[in-house]
């Protein structure tokens, strides 16, 4: 459980408050939210909309807004994957050329 919840502090990407309870009265810590920091600009994500729709990468059509708002974090449902092998290759590439940050 410990490990669990290691990995969560370290994967979430929600602003959040946290409150220590010995720091009670005391102004709560905001935890930055995190992207990819993505340097595409809107030409790239209407060519990577294209290849991944091609693929069938996720079970529905994307669109260059879509792939923004995933690269901000910022997706108000999650996209699901036809393939996992295929959506780390993507991701790993694009870090790998630096389009994204690895973290």
């Amino acid at each position: 459980m410990e490990d669990f919840k290691k990995l969560h502090e370290e994967f979430n990407t929600t602003i959040i408050s946290v409150i220590n309870e010995s720091e009670e009265g005391k102004q709560p810590k905001s935890i930055i939210k995190k992207t990819f920091e993505s340097l595409l600009d809107e030409e790239y994500l209407e060519i990577l909309a294209e290849g991944i729709n091609e693929v069938r990468l996720f079970n529905i059509s994307v669109i260059p807004e879509l792939l923004k708002k995933l690269f901000a974090c910022e997706l108000n449902t999650p996209l699901q994957t036809n393939n996992n092998k295929l959506l780390a290759y993507f991701f790993s590439m694009l870090n790998y050329r630096n389009l994204i940050t690895p973290n």
